[in-house]
């Protein structure tokens, strides 16, 4: 997970001068680059991935994108033999799984070659256009491309960007647009078939939400996840033990307990949905309060959160409980395990936490990312009934400012699992997150961070006990 840095043609990302960029790397035919973080250049060079023939980038991150994360051409011979403009067979298969990529001012991905691009499990902000399939080449194609599993947040132009007349393909399926409720962070479209030098190039445009009715453009308004409506409560919802409540990606905003969403105050705040012992909740958006009322999700025993998204956490952005409340048994001593499960979905600006067990059994996090947010995971360190608890994290995402992703008990023996786990940002003070692991012997000790493990090394503690390689 090397950072690398191309300097040498300074001030060429600009999008006020004529395109212009190099290469930072040159893949040919067949190759695969992996686990890498392209970086900002102090001199403002801008440099893609160039593949000449089919190619893999896998947990490939670009941290300014430029005019061009990655071009998708055809061979080397290419240029040469000119086999292509002959009318070769040849179809080559580019493939980006994982990764993400930041302030792209032109395209992220362009598809000049013949053949299918694949763009999966990724993430981008920031960025006007995500894959293009090249309008003026010298020499065109009928060509796929397929956007999966990956998440996007604007300002943005569009998504995927197909050629009309060349009957490219397209396909999309469970692409979450994120912040399309704000102009400054909005994704305009989700795909445009474009027609080369057209009076209206938006004749054949499709929004996020909508299906895409087009030759190209063909696809259900189930293939991508944005509001489907706003709604405002004061009252919350309940969930039974025994339902399983899809929202229909419906944004919901708490309200009636202005100013709460201050970390300057005591912490306090409501719960915009409580889920009984059993319960599910999916695909919702828990949207900024506009009277600034801080409320989370507060699970009375076992629950799962899938494809749940916070736009603001405050304080917290669920609080997994036990029932012993109302029955206490578990302050006697009840050897219940609850099972806690995220899976999916994402959160922003968390002053405190994110997530919080306090029931015994465990907790299960996972296809999860986070921004600005102090700690991701914690296992109470002061309630009244306490445990040795069991805490997972995995195949997730988080950027900072970050204080530490997971924050365990040592006294009380819990058990940390870390897997996968991509940290983002961690060049820039403003962006770092400072742990990735921290064992806490109490509220009230001299040296919290005694046992607190770093982005890059290895967890040594009998809680937080992992290899380097967990986190990337």
């Amino acid at each position: 997970m090397q950072r690398i840095i191309l300097q040498g043609s300074p001030g060429t990302c600009n999008p006020k001068i004529p395109k212009q960029w190099n290469s930072l790397f040159t893949v040919k035919d067949g190759g695969t680059v992996a686990n890498l973080i392209l970086g900002v250049a102090p001199d403002g060079t801008s440099a893609d991935i160039s593949c000449m023939g089919s190619c893999t980038l896998k947990n490939v991150w670009w941290e300014n994108a430029c005019w061009r994360a990655a071009s998708f051409r055809a061979t080397a011979e290419f240029n040469s033999r000119r086999t292509h403009q002959e009318g070769d067979s040849t179809q080559y298969t580019y493939i980006v799984d994982g990764g993400g990529a930041l302030d792209g001012f032109q395209k992220i991905f362009d598809q000049s070659g013949p053949g299918k691009t694949i763009v999966k499990n990724f993430c981008a902000a920031n960025s006007q256009i995500i894959l293009r399939s090249c309008g003026d080449c010298g020499r065109q194609y009928q060509r796929d491309l397929t956007i999966v599993d990956s998440k996007f947040k604007g300002p943005g132009l569009l998504i995927m960007g197909p050629n009309h007349q060349y009957q490219d393909k397209v396909t999309l399926r469970n692409v979450s647009v994120y912040g399309y409720n704000n102009p400054a962070t909005k994704m305009a479209f989700a795909c445009v078939e474009a027609v080369q030098n057209a009076a209206n190039p938006w004749q054949y445009a499709w929004i996020p939400g909508k299906a895409g009715t087009g030759n190209s453009c063909n696809y259900p308004a189930s293939a991508f996840k944005v509001a489907s409506r706003n709604n405002v409560t004061k009252t919350g919802f309940y969930v039974r033990g025994d339902q399983d409540v899809d929202f229909g990606m419906q944004r919901i905003r708490v309200s009636g307990n202005p100013g709460t969403c201050n970390p300057k105050i005591p912490k306090q705040w409501g719960s915009v949905i409580t889920v009984a012992d059993g319960g599910t909740v999916r695909n919702v958006i828990l949207g900024v309060s506009q009277d600034g009322t801080a409320a989370d999700i507060n699970c009375m025993g076992s629950c799962t959160l899938k494809n749940v998204w916070w736009e603001n956490v405050c304080w917290r952005a669920a609080s997994f409980r036990a029932e012993y409340n109302r029955r206490r048994t578990n302050q006697e001593g009840d050897s219940t395990g609850y099972t806690y499960i995220v899976d999916g979905g994402g959160a922003l600006d968390g002053f405190q936490k994110i997530f919080v067990q306090s029931g015994p059994g465990k907790t299960i996090i996972k296809n999860f990312c986070a921004v600005n947010c102090a700690i991701g995971l914690a296992s109470c360190g002061n309630c009244g009934r306490q445990y040795k608890r069991d805490m997972t994290i995995e195949d997730s995402r988080f950027k900072g400012p970050t204080l530490t992703i997971i924050s365990a008990n040592k006294q009380y023996q819990d058990k940390v699992t870390l897997q996968n786990i991509t940290v983002y940002g961690n060049n820039n003070p403003a962006t770092e997150t400072t742990f990735v692991c921290s064992e806490y012997l109490g509220e009230n000790v001299g040296d919290p961070w005694k046992y607190a493990y770093k982005p890059g090394q290895a967890g040594t503690g009998s809680s937080c006990n992992y290899p380097a390689s967990a986190v990337k």
